[in-house]
């Protein structure tokens, strides 16, 4: 607000209402079936990398933009196969105004009637009336349904200008220039230089202890940062 002291407060509350974080999702309920185990490396980081939210968080304003119909466009033409374009997730910074429809989209509510926690499912909803979601998640229901959701308005959000009084830094003896350089991609590449190291040491070794911790300290700072 600082930065941008005029933005509209109702469209902040959206893009904070849209917001789910991690979930763990289950297609498959009481029947054994054969599984493989895959873990992925910096995961919350890597999507953050994809999406780009760096370049907004260094912005000196941060503009807005209908942007319903290429939105509808992009939404009718997407295939799986754009899903593995890096270049295509920076399109993806777009909010978008639903009217669900046996739609496949994450909800946040109680699902047990004893217990008071609100938890996250990613569920069939139909609701009669409009709901805010971002693109990435319209374009998910759209591979899981098969059917074209139905929009009715697109807010596309534009970085602007770079703000002055960002100051270098020092993460674990990486120099971090904020205008220059990302700093999620630098702490991703740092980890994974320490645990580079570590492999070539041995596992009893205080040295390999000391890295462990690092990588380790890494992980959680980039992590709560995403």
């Amino acid at each position: 607000m600082q930065q941008n002291p005029d933005f509209p407060p109702t469209i902040l509350g959206r893009l904070m209402s849209e917001y789910y974080g991690g979930r763990c999702e289950c297609r498959i309920r009481k029947t054994p079936v054969k599984v493989t185990v895959l873990d992925f490396f910096s995961m919350y980081p890597t999507v953050t990398l994809l999406l780009g939210p760096w370049e907004f968080t260094i912005v000196d304003k941060i503009q807005y933009i209908d942007d319903t119909e290429n939105t509808q466009r992009l939404i009718e033409e997407f295939t799986f196969e754009d899903a593995l374009n890096h270049d295509f997730w920076k399109q993806l910074n777009v909010l978008v105004e639903i009217e669900p429809d046996e739609d496949i989209l994450p909800v946040r509510t109680k699902y047990a009637d004893d217990d008071g926690t609100f938890n996250i499912g990613i569920n069939y909803i139909t609701f009669n009336g409009s709901l805010y979601y971002f693109l990435s998640d319209i374009l998910a229901s759209k591979l899981l349904t098969g059917k074209l959701p139905k929009i009715k308005k697109a807010i596309k959000f534009i970085p602007e200008e770079i703000q002055e009084g960002l100051k270098d830094s020092e993460i674990y003896g990486v120099h971090v220039n904020p205008k220059e350089d990302n700093l999620i991609k630098v702490l991703v590449e740092r980890r994974q230089k320490i645990k580079d190291e570590m492999k070539e040491m041995s596992k009893d070794s205080h040295e390999y202890d000391v890295l462990d911790s690092q990588q380790k300290a890494l992980k959680i700072l980039n992590n709560s940062t995403t």
